[in-house]
């Protein structure tokens, strides 16, 4: 209703992760509280650091699943990624790919990121299914060149 309204509104402009916590306490709309759990999670990733960040963007997922849970997923794909951990990298970009076939942000790289780490993580055939979908959707990519 008219709260939650103001709240997102309000959501914008707070930085302070205690508010922001205190905020997400408040509202029972499961999307506003992703967000503010996402932007808790930036706050956190910025002044701690990522592997402090990490459960904040596991709790959009457990209860969003818009465009915050869209990003925690590619964040926490992306974090597995470039620890060079490609078993959960994998499956978290193909999570990405399956639970939000209608979000394309940062799609180019994604498609990019889920075929190497398929490809490390002995899935040949989705690796390729990726690259192929990569190839086809940017045809004008930077990471075609990439692919080995």
């Amino acid at each position: 209703g008219h709260f939650d309204v103001k709240l997102t509104q309000k959501v914008d402009n707070v930085t302070d992760i205690n508010e922001l916590m205190r905020m997400a306490e408040k509202t029972q709309n499961q999307e506003i509280k992703g967000s503010i759990y996402y932007k808790i999670g930036t706050a956190v990733e910025k002044s701690e650091g990522i592997e402090s960040a990490l459960n904040w963007y596991k709790k959009v997922l457990d209860i969003s699943s818009g465009k915050d849970a869209y990003l925690s997923q590619y964040i926490i794909a992306k974090y597995y990624y470039d620890k060079g951990d490609y078993g959960p990298a994998y499956q978290n970009f193909m999570t990405l790919f399956y639970t939000y076939q209608n979000i394309f942000i940062k799609r180019e790289e994604s498609l990019y990121y889920a075929g190497v780490s398929a490809k490390k993580s002995g899935s040949i055939n989705d690796a390729n299914e990726m690259f192929s979908k990569l190839k086809s959707e940017y045809p004008g990519s930077k990471y075609i060149d990439k692919i080995e």
